[in-house]
C-alpha cells in the first residue's frame, strides 16, 4: 500500500513537469550565470537541443535541462547516498538510512573529489543552485565541489 502511495505521488510530482518541460518554447534561456546568448529547443518529443556560444554555458544548460526533467531522481538518489531518505519517506525508510550513514558513502564522495582528474572540473556548476534555477538555496546542500 505504502508502495502504491509513493508512485502515485511520484507521478503526480512528474507528470506535471513533463507536460510543462514538452511545452516549453524554443525561446532564448535567460539563466543567471551563462556567459552568453543561449537556447535550448524541444522537440515534439520532449528532447531538450541545447546550442551554446560556450562550454561553460553548454555544460551548465545541460545540468539545468537534466533537472528540469529529473529534479525529484535526482533529490531521491542525493538522499538516499546521504542516508536521508526517511525525512521524505518516513520511519520505514530508516534501517536503510542507518545502514547508508554506516557505509558513508557521502564522506568518501567528499573526501575523494580532491583527488580525481582535474580536467572535467571546469565544466561542474558552481554552485548546487546552478542546476536549478529558482530553487530556493535554502532547500539544497552546501557544495563540496569545486568552484568554477
Amino acid at each position: 500500500m505504502r508502495r502504491a502511495i509513493i508512485v502515485v505521488l511520484a507521478c503526480s510530482l512528474l507528470l506535471p513537469a513533463g507536460l510543462l518541460a514538452t511545452s516549453a518554447a524554443a525561446d532564448p534561456v535567460d539563466v543567471p550565470g551563462l556567459e552568453g546568448p543561449a537556447r535550448v529547443d524541444r522537440d515534439a518529443n520532449g528532447i531538450a537541443h541545447i546550442r551554446a556560444g560556450s562550454r561553460h554555458d553548454l555544460f551548465f544548460l545541460q545540468g539545468w535541462v537534466h533537472a528540469q526533467d529529473r529534479l525529484f531522481q535526482m533529490d531521491m538518489r542525493r538522499r538516499q547516498a546521504d542516508g536521508t531518505l526517511a525525512e521524505l519517506l518516513g520511519p520505514a525508510a530508516l534501517p536503510t538510512d542507518v545502514q547508508l550513514r554506516t557505509i558513508g558513502l557521502h564522506r568518501a564522495a567528499a573526501r575523494s573529489l580532491p583527488d580525481g582528474p582535474p580536467t572535467p572540473r571546469w565544466c561542474w556548476p558552481p554552485t548546487p543552485t546552478a542546476s536549478t534555477p529558482g530553487w530556493p538555496a535554502t532547500r539544497c546542500r552546501p557544495s563540496t565541489g569545486p568552484s568554477a
